[in-house]
């Protein structure tokens, strides 16, 4: 019974996922019929308390969008339920640009609370895959923090989207800290515990230890909880930094 409601919500979060559609950005040209139906419009919904007023909701404004310092992507990693090799269970979910398509890839894939057992999230800069042997990861590392929900005082939805938005709007760096040095993040979903690790380009302490710091700032971690960095496989004579 366990078995198959474990394949059961591995096939509903896979299905929302491949379902994703993340809106395109709105025409700067809106169809309007004349200016009594806009006017008309305006005073409906400025008198009607259910209708929520955006951005778009502004002929004005209607094309305005934020767009972040550079692209990022979505990955998911669906559990394994054969002899499928990892690289195969990784898919390409959606690429964004503006503030606007990562909200609405965030609330459109289900949220980390919502992943099966072995699944994981990652979120890159566009052309670098989630994989060490990538040559952009290659000879760099990663920090890692263990989540333990039962001792902390944020959720674990709320840690990630923190370490999100520390990425697209560069919470994460600071006059210490390089953020290109930053290539992404990872969650994994494990009996063991939910680790969210902090992928850099190189493993030079100098460059790695201020994001470190930043990132254990950035989930509001005690002074006496550690985050540890290791470098990936692919670099000779691993290195070890604890915080």
């Amino acid at each position: 019974m366990a078995e198959l409601e474990t394949h059961k919500a591995v096939d509903e979060v896979s299905e929302k996922i491949n379902d994703l559609k993340v809106d395109e950005q709105p025409s700067s040209e809106p169809t309007i019929t004349s200016t009594e139906t806009v006017q008309s419009e305006k005073n409906e919904s400025e008198n009607d308390d259910s209708v929520t007023n955006t951005v778009f909701k502004s002929i004005e404004n209607f094309s305005v969008v934020h767009p972040l310092t550079h692209q990022w992507t979505l990955w998911y990693t669906k559990p394994q339920t054969g002899n499928e090799e990892w690289h195969n269970l990784l898919k390409k979910v959606v690429t964004v640009s503006t503030v606007e398509e990562f909200w609405g890839a965030y609330n459109s894939v289900p949220k980390v609370s919502e992943l099966p057992m072995k699944a994981d999230y990652s979120f890159f800069s566009e052309g670098v895959r989630p994989e060490w042997e990538d040559p952009r990861n290659s000879k760099g590392g990663k920090w890692m923090f263990q989540y333990r929900s039962g001792r902390r005082s944020i959720s674990v939805d709320e840690a990630w989207l923190k370490v999100l938005l520390g990425m697209i709007g560069g919470t994460l760096d600071n006059e210490d800290v390089n953020s290109e040095q930053i290539n992404g993040a990872f969650i994994s979903i494990r009996k063991a515990g939910i680790k969210i690790n902090l992928w850099t380009k190189h493993t030079n302490q100098e460059l790695v230890r201020p994001i470190g710091l930043r990132f254990k700032a950035l989930l509001g971690l005690a002074e006496r909880e550690e985050i540890e960095f290791t470098a990936h496989e692919a670099v000779k004579g691993r290195s070890k930094v604890t915080l």
